[in-house]
């Protein structure tokens, strides 16, 4: 990685700057303009405040929308009147359930694609994550009687994607829990 010799610290600009460069490069949704009902919001501030929510690790939109009424200049930023109240909750979450996951992919798309012209990443790598997920089944309740439950090559009826899996807990040092579901 090369040094760059910076005029000022980036983590020295006030929210309004820091949020509006970074906000600048999102690519545009489509805006859909209602003839009736409620006053519109505009579907890209709608999503940089969601990014924002998801920057800031927030857990709930609530806590979105409180600190949007909160901090004026960050709701500036993302594109909302800093002197009216934010969107409320209601309005995030219907926009979530209105818009289509095509359209998010296209953005995510748009931004790697982006990333990879600046030679910001390569697109070269892939990496994996992996977690363990408990599916509901049978095999699970240690309550049923089934003779082959750890048989690795059996699948289960309730879910033929499913394989048996292993989760190893430390629960204290040189302690292992293993559970097998």
């Amino acid at each position: 990685m090369v040094n760059q010799e910076f005029l000022f610290d980036p983590a020295d600009l006030p929210p309004v700057v820091k949020y509006q460069k970074l906000f600048e490069n999102l690519p545009k949704l489509d805006e859909h303009t209602a003839k009736t009902g409620r006053h519109p919001v505009s579907r890209n501030s709608l999503i940089k405040a969601l990014s924002y929510k998801s920057l800031r690790r927030f857990s709930f939109l609530s806590d979105l929308t409180f600190e949007l009424n909160n901090n004026p200049s960050v709701s500036q930023a993302i594109g909302f009147n800093p002197l009216a109240p934010a969107p409320s909750v209601e309005r995030f979450s219907s926009f979530l359930h209105d818009t289509k996951n095509a359209e998010l992919t296209r953005q995510h798309q748009q931004l790697v694609t982006a990333l990879i012209e600046a030679g910001i990443i390569t697109g070269k790598s892939i990496s994996i994550d992996s977690c363990p997920i408990v599916v509901p089944l049978k095999e699970n309740n240690l309550k049923t009687s089934i003779a082959d439950r750890f048989d690795k090559t059996r699948r289960p009826a309730g879910d033929p994607d499913a394989r048996m899996g292993v989760l190893i807990h430390y629960p204290t040092p040189f302690k292992k829990k293993i559970q097998y579901f």
